[in-house]
């Protein structure tokens, strides 16, 4: 991160919205929930990175019942809260235009999507913490809707992805179980997830077996320092 010079860096205050929403403060250690409609909103903001949300946007998702101008004053009110929340320099605001800040902020979600374009699967699995803006529920309009399934699909087959590159890795390498643990803990994370109870007992059925002959194949055979 470049520093403008003669300036301490800072450290930059986390947001977390795969799983219930959360931001944490290195500096002060503050950990703290995040209302839903903050988490909303960082949500927005996190997905569109760079290019920011346009304000008039925002208000229209987060306030559908409002008038314009109901939901641009709620919108200002909220932006001021969080920002007295969270730090002034974590949302910027550039004529019509909010979106994070890279500099003093840094998501999740970037965390997943950026582990992902490296295909890194361990840094997607350590960085994903479950369904995205878990305890947001049946918001209107149906854009916002629609868009926060489309999220948590999205993070969803992320994770899938993730993990199947990992198991795969571990057991072209030989190590069976370890493939089949990392099955074990996406399970564990989603117990209810069908697809993933599935390729755990394939896994299971698979992985096991070949651990095994893998084991009678290599045991006596000599350690070469």
């Amino acid at each position: 991160m470049a520093v403008e010079r003669g300036r301490r860096p800072q450290a930059r205050i986390r947001f977390k919205v795969l799983g219930p929403a959360r931001f944490t403060d290195p500096e002060t250690g503050r950990d703290e929930a995040l209302p839903e409609r903050r988490a909303l909103f960082i949500g927005l903001l996190g997905d569109a990175g760079a290019a920011g949300v346009p304000r008039d946007r925002i208000a229209a998702l987060l306030w559908p019942g409002s008038t314009e101008g109901q939901a641009s004053n709620a919108t200002k009110q909220l932006i001021f809260k969080l920002r007295r929340q969270v730090g002034v320099r974590a949302i910027i605001e550039a004529g019509p235009v909010v979106r994070l800040s890279a500099t003093y902020a840094s998501l999740d979600l970037w965390d997943v999507l950026d582990g992902a374009r490296r295909r890194d699967a361990r840094a997607v699995l350590d960085a994903h913490g479950g369904r995205f803006l878990d305890g947001s529920e049946a918001w209107e309009p149906p854009d916002l809707e629609l868009w926060l399934q489309t999220q948590r699909a999205r993070a969803l087959r992320l994770l899938h992805e993730a993990t199947e590159r990992l198991a795969a890795t571990l057991a072209g390498a030989g190590d069976f179980a370890g493939a089949v643990r990392t099955w074990i803990e996406l399970h564990e994370r989603l117990p209810a997830d069908r697809w993933v109870r599935q390729r755990l007992d394939l896994a299971r059925s698979q992985l096991a077996p070949e651990g095994e002959r893998f084991a009678g194949r290599t045991r006596g055979t000599p350690h070469l320092a």
